[in-house]
């Protein structure tokens, strides 16, 4: 069982925020570029805010993805950055209209990506920045002579 001490580390917790802060962006960047059309007042505040949650639970669930170290450790956080990128799109889109949006979130997204590819940089960098810090604590946890997954500690 992960006990929230070991997976709520700093390092751990600046890698969501950097994961929450590129979603919110990318959900902002959705709603600017969607904005000329008609928009209800409340979706133009709660689309971000969805996103920004999305971007967050994205890379909780993959943090498994990030951290590891070497050119297979960059491949990992790469197929990761992907991963989370889709998810956090189904995720923003349900969270923003229940039903409908699981559908159309990722189209509504990637319509975004292509008219603001900007946004595909903020994203990468983002997580780019998460995969360091997290690696650095991976690092930390082998000084330490401790097999850990974030949480399930095995003394090796």
């Amino acid at each position: 069982m992960r006990h929230p001490r070991d997976l709520f580390t700093p390092r751990m917790c600046a890698a969501v925020a950097l994961g929450a802060i590129a979603g919110g962006v990318c959900g902002f960047a959705g709603v600017a570029t969607f904005a000329s059309g008609e928009m209800p007042g409340f979706f133009r505040l709660w689309v971000p805010i969805a996103s920004l949650l999305a971007g967050a639970i994205a890379i909780l669930y993959l943090r498994d993805c990030f951290g590891h170290p070497g050119l297979v450790g960059h491949f990992r956080a790469i197929s990761g950055m992907v991963g989370a990128a889709l998810l956090a799109m189904v995720v923003a889109g349900t969270l923003s209209l229940p039903v409908y949006g699981t559908m159309f979130g990722p189209l509504m997204a990637l319509t975004v990506l292509v008219a603001v590819p900007s946004v595909i940089v903020v994203w990468c960098l983002s997580l780019a920045v998460a995969h360091l810090l997290l690696r650095q604590e991976r690092a930390a946890h082998r000084a330490a002579r401790i097999r850990t997954e974030f949480g399930r500690e095995t003394v090796s």
